[in-house]
């Protein structure tokens, strides 16, 4: 009663007449010798329909073109619905396409591709092709609303025969439920009273051989074509090409090595990340295929904490050296000592912990710290935050990875306690409520001497005029040299040294607090020994009014302190402090290779 009525609506849904379009165009091999040399033609002729027919079969007889079968083509209707005019197409109706490829008497192996266009198709009409692989395009969204769709298959000479292809269609009387319904019926009503037409074209190509273009190739999960991309990723094993129907043998070039590479048994191999093509090629026949071969980073799910086994290799397969100067490092002593971190050096450093990890990029420091550098009066403060960044990227730096290396600074500190959720996360406020920059005197007159370094700080004040642009507390361009043999290292102001407070401490009891767990192991050690190690930073304190103490942070005991080199008087000696060096390394997660042990790493 329901489809009754809807067809005598006032705007009854769409009832079409068909006309078909038949085109053919056939690949013909012919040669003056008899044998199957190369010459296409097309062969082809079209006529209009509005009858149901059977089957049109297309045939592909080596040297000739014949038709076995009605010349005229249909949606053939299998319905046998009585609402609706029998060669008429309507909502709720539904059959075949029916298409039969015969290649009876070929003798040769062959392909053919068959394309179906289908003019002003209705819009909510389904198709159902019998061969998996066959695609349908999205059709138009304007007027004809155009419908293609493709079946390509290879035959080889021992399956000859007739081939099924009919295509199943549907016409739903309801394509969807609720408001869709509304919509769909518009749809189908706009499509009323139009004639569809369908053009074919079906090329047959002879195949000299069953070559490797037409052959089942994969990669050992996935089947691939010419012009497909196989994915490897780092750190994740190799793929292997193999062919399933292959009768002839092939050979493999790897456009670029240092991306991938191709054992001669198909064996593909990740170098780096990058993308490469690769040309398979078949010995016999000379039919190549083309394949893309994409390296992507590996996936490595790499944690604060984890264990990074790392030693750098200098450059050219040397050991990482650093002269350290300690004409720079200190104002009495001038000798050099030379610092070396490779394999069973003094200064090597194998076992990390991951400090931070920001995406791709991974932060990792060492478990414990290296050998003590000493740092020592005015020159060890004019010069400190260089000499042990200099130290760390000399000697644990890794130029041929492009690994880079810096010492431990009291922003990381600060940093990881804001990380980890600690309640303090400033050191520069923890103390005293003293603020990074705040005044701690009005005033400093009857000692006037300060470190060079001081000049060009930021907040430095000398002679009433206050440094804005100057450099922070982690930060040294070039170094500085004494003048003279008598001086230290130290300059006189001619008026008044007004220092801005940039101390602060934390015993080892605060700082495990504000560091949290994670944190503590990672930049303690978990106080299960006491590293003692520079931090390359400076700072400056207020002692009294008369008188300030300029400092190179360090952390010892599991706290954080500064060690006072050299009060503003210039005639004092300063003290001295030896500590180790903590390098900061910076790389990433493609340097990494995962080890038989969870949450460990080793540097490639």
């Amino acid at each position: 009663m329901k489809k009754t009525k809807k067809i005598q609506t006032k705007n009854p849904k769409a009832v079409l007449h068909f006309i078909a379009i038949f085109l053919i165009v056939v690949t013909m091999i012919t040669s003056a010798v008899g044998l199957f040399g190369w010459s296409k033609y097309i062969a082809a002729q079209s006529s209009n329909a509005t009858a149901t027919i059977a089957k049109w079969y297309f045939n592909l007889k080596t040297g000739e073109y014949t038709q076995n079968g009605p010349q005229l083509l249909s949606l053939t209707r299998t319905d046998n619905k009585e609402h609706v005019e029998e060669g008429k197409l309507a909502p709720g109706t539904s059959g075949i396409l029916p298409i039969i490829v015969d290649t009876t008497g070929t003798e040769t192996d062959l392909t053919y591709d068959v394309t179906i266009t289908i003019n002003n198709c209705p819009r909510n009409i389904v198709f159902t092709p019998q061969t998996p692989d066959a695609t349908i395009q999205e059709i138009t969204d304007e007027a004809p609303y155009v419908r293609t769709i493709k079946i390509g298959k290879y035959v080889p000479y021992a399956e000859v025969g007739e081939h099924d292809e009919t295509i199943a269609w549907n016409w739903p009387y309801e394509t969807t439920t609720g408001a869709g319904v509304t919509v769909n019926d518009i749809i189908d009503t706009e499509d009323n009273g139009k004639d569809v037409t369908v053009t074919i074209t079906a090329v047959g190509t002879e195949v000299l051989s069953r070559t490797i273009t037409k052959s089942t190739i994969t990669d050992g999960t996935n089947t691939i074509k010419n012009g497909d991309t196989i994915t490897l990723r780092m750190g994740e094993g190799t793929k292997t090409v193999t062919y399933s129907t292959k009768t002839e043998p092939v050979t493999y070039e790897m456009e670029d090595t240092s991306i991938a590479t191709i054992t001669d048994g198909g064996v593909i191999t990740p170098v780096a990340p990058g993308q490469t093509d690769l040309t398979i090629t078949g010995v016999d026949s000379g039919e190549q295929v083309e394949l893309n071969v994409e390296v992507k980073k590996q996936t490595l799910n790499v944690y604060v904490g984890d264990t990074v086994y790392y030693t750098p290799t200098g450059t050219a397969g040397g050991v990482n050296t650093y002269v350290w100067k300690n004409s720079l490092a200190s104002s009495t002593n001038t000798t050099e000592m030379t610092l070396k971190s490779g394999a069973g050096q003094t200064y090597n450093i194998s076992e990390w912990y991951v400090f931070s990890v920001d995406g791709d990029n991974i932060q990792i420091v060492p478990k414990k710290p290296s050998p003590n550098v000493t740092l020592a009066a005015a020159q060890g403060y004019n010069n400190g935050v260089k000499l042990l960044n200099d130290a760390c990227s000399a000697l644990y730096s890794d130029e041929s990875k492009n690994i880079t290396a810096r010492s431990i600074k009291i922003e990381d500190f600060e940093w990881a306690m804001g990380t980890s959720g600690g309640n303090i996360g400033k050191l520069n406020t923890a103390k005293s409520n003293i603020k990074y920059g705040t005044q701690r005197y009005s005033a400093i007159t009857a000692n006037k001497g300060y470190p060079r370094i001081y000049a060009l700080e930021n907040n430095s004040v000398i002679d009433t005029v206050k440094n804005e642009e100057g450099l922070g507390l982690s930060e040294q361009k070039v170094f500085i040299e004494k003048t003279d043999s008598t001086d230290k290292g130290l300059d006189v102001a001619t008026s008044s040294l007004r220092p801005y407070q940039t101390y602060f401490t934390l015993p080892a009891s605060d700082l495990n607090t504000a560091l949290g767990t994670l944190y503590k192991k990672v930049l303690l050690n978990n106080n299960t020994y006491s590293p003692k190690y520079w931090i390359a930073s400076r700072c400056i304190e207020s002692a009294s009014k008369t008188s300030c103490n300029f400092r190179i942070n360090f952390i010892y005991n599991g706290g954080l302190d500064a060690k006072q080199l050299v009060n503003n008087l210039p005639t004092s000696s300063g003290n001295s402090e030896s500590c180790g060096l903590f390098p900061v390394v910076q790389l990433t997660k493609d340097d990494l290779e995962a080890t038989a042990t969870a949450r460990e790493y080793n540097v490639k």
